[in-house]
């Protein structure tokens, strides 16, 4: 007997945050929490950062040999202004746990100036 296995369309409205933990064993995840409404428990997808970066770099290895070497430096580049702001702050909040009313970490610069161009005052 056949049996046409059909197509459903599933439309479902999801609440995602992604987030970075290492735990004690300093290992680095990804993780992605998925809601279906602010009421429920999360589902949780948790993925090692290695591999994550493994894939990636299989990936656009078979990729266009252009198109793949421009996308790596392109995502390295990308970490690296990330691990400054994450120095930054963690410095800044090394000096002074609370930021002041007018500071936000984020008008920061990689530099750990602020946009225009002065330095934290802590």
């Amino acid at each position: 007997m056949f049996q046409d296995e059909g197509v459903i369309g599933l439309s479902v409205s999801l609440t995602v945050e992604n987030d970075l933990e290492v735990d004690n064993d300093g290992n680095f995840y990804l993780v992605t929490l998925f809601y279906q409404d602010e009421n429920s428990e999360p589902c949780e997808s948790r993925m090692l950062f290695e591999d994550v970066v493994d894939n990636l770099m299989e990936f656009y290895r078979d990729e266009n040999l252009a198109y793949g070497i421009g996308q790596i430096y392109q995502i390295a580049n990308s970490l690296e202004r990330a691990v400054n702001r994450l120095r930054t702050t963690a410095d800044m909040m090394e000096v002074a746990p609370i930021y002041p009313d007018d500071s936000d970490p984020e008008s920061y610069t990689d530099d750990g100036m602020y946009e225009d161009n002065s330095y934290d005052q802590f």
